[in-house]
């Protein structure tokens, strides 16, 4: 049976810095809030990634501010969540569930494929 921790994945508020969390291989993650905070004296954003895919980006006006963003965001093992905060004076808490996986996924179920304009053309006219 798998067995849930509940985890802060990443906490930061360091400008103009990447943050990387790396999920372990045999676990999967399941983010579920984004927690962005400002101090009052600048504006700025929270930004995050899985796997290279944009999540997130929540901006901060230049007032004492915390926005929280609720979501459920798989992250498999071995995926990346990247965090970046754009200025000082502005902090962002990732948190959520890490899972035991004993199927050692490291991806969604299927294959994506990316299409390509020629063929988005052989795709029937609903589904363009």
């Amino acid at each position: 049976m798998a067995r849930p921790y509940t985890e802060t994945f990443v906490r930061s508020y360091t400008a103009a810095t990447y943050v990387r969390w790396f999920c372990p291989v045999g676990k999967r993650a399941v983010l579920v809030s984004v927690v962005a905070t400002g101090n009052g004296a600048v504006a700025g954003q929270v930004s995050g990634w899985i796997a290279g895919i944009p999540i997130a980006r929540i901006g901060v006006q230049a007032t004492f501010a915390a926005i929280t963003l609720n979501m459920r965001a798989v992250i498999y093992g071995g995926q990346e969540l990247l965090t970046y905060i754009s200025a000082d004076g502005i902090a962002g808490t990732w948190s959520g569930y890490l899972f035991d996986d004993p199927t050692n996924a490291t991806g969604p179920p299927g294959a994506l494929q990316v299409l390509t304009p020629p063929q988005v053309e052989e795709l029937p006219a609903e589904l363009r």
